[in-house]
């Protein structure tokens, strides 16, 4: 599932482990972690799968442990539903802590929190004595602090059993022996490198997946013009997508009835008030786009839902969702840990899953054809629809900066992402939304560190993203360009398109490594024209290059404008309503609408709309309407090509 709009982090009360019989109190371990009021203590077996308890007022705690609980670790939670890091129960001497139970009740005491991980002094029957986490000197595991992003020595060989399969594979093991499971390891082989682009590591953020998508005059990059946090939060809460994709396995052969996703404080899916909302894909059913995910809870259980999905994969059911978080940098960031409560007709399991990798920016062009790119970009930069880059044949040549992630735990700044996929799917106007892959062979002229991927299990992914970087993460830098030379016209003719005279749009798109359901992936739009080609017209007159029949009214470009919006009030809440109008020359695809106010923002579809025509669209708030601020955005994500895009708000004050 790789095509954008297929595609495409977790841990609550409810023991998922073997309960004890009726009869006997289960075994338990207690005590009180100072300073941490309204936290969350996670029981995290080798499984993976979990268990939860909120600490009390005080930070006290009885966590109940099952058959399942030898060798599991204590993990701790903030109350936002971060992770904080691991709970040490003793020191093993020579730089090694031991950080698994034995199984065996306990009172682990006063516990204390330290830097991104705590202490206890546990009773020696408590603890389990084999598999201890290497430390440093103050008995700080490795990788806490760090996410679990850190070169551990010693760690290949159990790294390359977890890989194979074996025992070190479960979520909830610790293979580098950093202190940090598998689960909530963004590092689990302790190779330096986040596993998201370790084709040989369990990756921390199993079924959960983002994703940036922009045109090109919305682009943001650090090495294309400078970035400031502000630009970064804006990018973010506009573009940024999480997409949750599960098959199910997790049921282990009982029938799954439900899925949902506990998010504790997480402020963009925390139960009743996350202002997630959810986001057009074709991972996300239809219906339900643009209402918040909170609201879907088919179950009751007051935790939002990941629904099934019909055909999602390969045909085949899934559960699935994205959402669109809504949120800036200050409620998003690597360590969101999510409970994901699977429903089976045998009882609940929970399986914990954490996100460690988001991109903030998208790749970005830096010469086409030689020509160089304007930065920042506007709708007016060359390689947006109105103004394509123009080819004088077969073969498109550019050069273009990595885009980056945001810096985990440990880490500062941006970091530009090495290690990542690379590939084009072009897609010619008014033809199929097949994607299309050109396959290894129609690149060539690659830079230093570009070279052929190695194949994946998933062949289509190999044929759409053939391409791979070996230079590692690093320091934003305007001097470390990508580049290749792509012969877009025989891919094009090998998939049966004749290229002549066409208007091709063409993804440059980056991902981290396939996994089941996708990947993390980061595009930015662009356009090319081969020759003969007519090229569509912005505001203000034609653009340079050949041209065929004229300008047209409009720019031959929808263009959306919102008008009558108005408000009633009915037991307390406020219904919005107003009409989108194209005022353009071409029909407007399916968008989205975006609503503002002060309870929060919500999406809502909108359907294709011919030039000329209006559809009337509403919404209702859960705020009275006297006082109510609105803003309403025809295309608020700002995913089409418009005339021009200034007219597209109203506002009001009812």
């Amino acid at each position: 599932m790789i095509a954008r709009r297929h595609l495409v982090a977790l841990l609550t009360a409810g023991s998922l482990l073997a309960a004890a019989p009726a009869h006997a109190a289960a075994p338990a371990v207690t005590g009180t972690v100072a300073g941490a009021s309204g936290w969350t203590l996670v029981l995290l077996p080798a499984s993976g799968q979990s268990s939860t308890v909120r600490l009390a007022a005080n930070g006290a705690f009885r966590l109940p442990l099952g058959r399942g609980a030898r060798g599991a670790t204590l993990q701790l939670l903030k109350p936002s539903g971060r992770y904080f890091g691991p709970v040490v129960l003793g020191r093993a001497g020579r730089g090694r802590v031991f950080t698994a139970l034995s199984g065996r009740a306990g009172a682990l005491g006063r516990v204390k929190l330290g830097a991104g991980y705590a202490t206890a002094k546990a009773p020696k029957p408590a603890v389990r004595r084999s598999g201890a986490a290497q430390a440093d000197a103050h008995g700080k595991p490795l990788g806490a602090g760090r996410l679990g992003l850190v070169a551990v020595k010693g760690a290949h060989p159990r790294a390359r059993i977890a890989a194979a399969g074996g025992p070190a594979a479960d979520a909830g093991a610790d293979p580098d022996a950093d202190g940090i499971p598998s689960a909530l390891d963004a590092d689990d082989d302790g190779n330096g490198k986040v596993d998201a682009v370790d084709g040989g590591s369990r990756s921390a953020g199993a079924g959960l997946f983002s994703e940036v998508y922009t045109l090109m005059g919305n682009s943001l990059n650090a090495n294309a013009a400078g970035v400031d946090a502000g630009a970064i939060d804006r990018f973010v809460h506009d573009y940024l997508v999480l997409n949750f994709f599960l098959d199910g396995h997790q049921a282990n052969g009982a029938k799954l009835n439900s899925v949902d996703v506990d998010c504790l404080g997480l402020a963009y899916c925390r139960a009743g008030a996350g202002t997630g909302i959810v986001s057009s894909s074709n991972n996300s059913l239809a219906d339900r786009v643009g209402t918040p995910w909170t609201s879907i809870d088919a179950d009751g259980d007051k935790l939002p839902d990941v629904p099934l999905v019909p055909g999602v994969m390969h045909g085949q059911d899934a559960w699935a969702m994205a959402i669109r978080p809504n949120v800036t940098t200050a409620d998003i960031a690597p360590g969101d840990t999510f409970q994901v409560h699977f429903r089976t007709d045998r009882g609940d399991v929970v399986e914990p899953t954490a996100l460690t990798l988001y991109f903030v920016t998208t790749p970005a062009v830096a010469t086409a054809q030689g020509q160089k790119i304007s930065y920042p970009a506007t709708d007016a930069t060359l390689g947006n629809r109105s103004n394509p880059i123009m080819l004088d044949g077969d073969k498109v040549d550019l050069s273009f900066w990595r885009p980056q992630r945001a810096a985990l735990p440990g880490e500062d700044g941006l970091r530009d992402m090495g290690h990542l996929h690379y590939g084009m799917t072009p897609h010619v106007d008014g033809g199929s939304n097949e994607e299309i892959g050109c396959g290894a062979g129609a690149y060539s002229n690659l830079s230093g560190t570009l070279r052929a991927a190695g194949a994946t299990r998933d062949s289509f992914f190999n044929s759409l993203m053939p391409l791979q970087d070996t230079s590692d993460d690093a320091a934003p830098s305007r001097d470390r360009t990508l580049g290749f030379t792509l012969d877009l016209g025989s891919c094009l003719r090998s998939h049966g398109i004749d290229p002549t005279g066409k208007l091709v749009s063409l993804p440059l798109m980056a991902t981290d490594e396939p996994r089941p359901g996708g990947m993390d992936r980061a595009v930015q739009m662009l356009w090319v024209c081969f020759p003969g080609c007519t090229v569509p017209q912005q505001q203000g007159g034609p653009q340079a290059g050949p041209q065929q029949g004229g300008p047209q009214p409009g720019g031959g470009l929808p263009d959306l404008a919102v008008r009558d919006l108005a408000a009633s009030e009915s037991g307390g809440s406020c219904t919005l309503t107003w009409a989108v109008e194209n005022r353009g020359s071409a029909e407007a695809p399916p968008s989205r609408t975006t609503v503002h106010t002060p309870a929060g923002d919500q999406e809502v579809p909108a359907e294709s709309i011919a030039a000329g025509e209006a559809r009337g669209q509403q919404t209702t708030v859960p705020v009275p309407c006297s006082g109510l601020s609105v803003r309403v955005a025809a295309d608020g994500p700002n995913s089409l090509v418009e005339y021009h895009d200034d007219n597209n708000e109203a506002q009001a004050t009812f």
